[in-house]
C-alpha cells in the first residue's frame, strides 16, 4: 500500500510538471520556422526556435523577433544594433559598424559568396579578427559595398529616435506612419532600435526601411528546437536533420 500511494505521488507531480510546462508554453513562448538565410551562420534557413514572450530590458547585441513596421503581419528576426537615442554608423567599405563613434565589437569574417536562397552555411574566406568584447560573428560577402541602395546609416550618422521624439516630414505623409505614430501627434510612440542581419549582404533590415518600434517586438529567440535542411526527397540533401544544431543556444 506504502509503495502504491508512493508511485501515485510521483505521478501526480510528473503530471503537474507536465501540466505547469504546457501552461508556460502556451503564455510565455512561441515557436517560429525560419525560411531565409539573413541571420547566418547565427541561424540558418530551415532552423525551428524556440521564443520567449516574456522580453525584458533589450540591449545591444540581442537577437529579436519583432513584427515587420511595413507589414506587421510579417515576422522578422534581426539582431538589435543600436538603442534608442545612439548614434549609428556603417562603414560600406570596412563593413564597421559605429556607434556614437566607436566601433561596435563584432567579429567579422568575409564568406565566398552564396546564393541568397542556399540553405547551407556561409563558409570562410577571411576572418577579419574579433575585436576586445566580441561575442557574435557577422558574414559579409562583398570587399565592397559602397554602392549598396540603402536610406539609412550607410556612409553617415544616424540617430535612433526615443520615444517622444518627432518624426521626420517624410513619414508624415507615407502609408507606414501607423507603425510609428498612431495617434498621429508627429512624435514617436515608442522607443526604436536599430536592427541588422548577421548576414549582412543578404539581409534587408533597419538600414534600407528604418528602425524597429519597442512595441513591435514579439520576443527573443534562445534557442533551436529543430532543424532540418529545406527540399524534397529529390533535392540534395532536402530534409536532412541537422541534429547538431538541435538543442544549441542562441547568442
Amino acid at each position: 500500500m506504502r509503495k502504491k500511494r508512493v508511485f501515485i505521488a510521483i505521478l501526480l507531480s510528473i503530471s503537474a510538471a507536465i501540466v505547469l510546462a504546457f501552461i508556460y508554453s502556451m503564455l510565455f513562448l512561441s515557436f517560429v520556422r525560419v525560411p531565409t538565410g539573413a541571420m547566418k551562420n547565427t541561424i540558418l534557413i530551415g532552423d525551428h526556435l524556440v521564443v520567449n514572450r516574456i522580453i525584458g530590458r533589450v540591449g545591444r547585441g540581442d537577437i529579436i523577433v519583432f513584427k515587420f513596421p511595413l507589414d506587421p503581419s510579417v515576422k522578422y528576426i534581426k539582431r538589435v544594433v543600436a538603442l534608442p537615442g545612439d548614434n549609428v554608423e556603417f562603414n560600406p567599405e570596412t563593413h564597421l559598424v559605429l556607434i556614437n563613434g566607436e566601433e561596435l565589437p563584432e567579429h567579422r569574417i568575409r564568406a565566398f559568396y552564396q546564393a541568397p536562397d542556399d540553405p547551407g552555411q556561409l563558409e570562410q574566406n577571411t576572418d577579419e579578427g574579433a575585436p576586445p568584447g566580441s561575442w557574435y560573428t557577422v558574414y559579409y560577402q562583398h570587399e565592397n559595398d559602397a554602392s549598396m541602395d540603402a536610406r539609412y546609416a550607410v556612409g553617415q550618422q544616424y540617430r535612433v529616435p526615443k520615444k517622444g521624439d518627432p518624426i521626420p516630414d517624410g513619414l508624415k505623409s507615407s502609408e507606414y506612419r501607423n507603425a510609428y505614430d498612431a495617434d498621429h501627434d508627429g512624435r514617436y510612440d515608442a522607443d526604436q532600435y536599430f536592427c541588422m542581419g548577421d548576414n549582412r549582404d543578404n539581409s534587408e533590415d533597419s538600414r534600407y526601411w528604418g528602425p524597429v518600434p519597442a512595441n513591435l517586438i514579439v520576443g527573443k529567440p534562445y534557442a533551436i528546437y529543430w532543424s532540418a535542411q529545406p527540399g524534397g526527397p529529390d533535392e540534395p540533401g532536402g530534409g536532412h536533420i541537422r541534429w547538431n544544431r538541435i538543442f544549441k543556444k542562441l547568442n
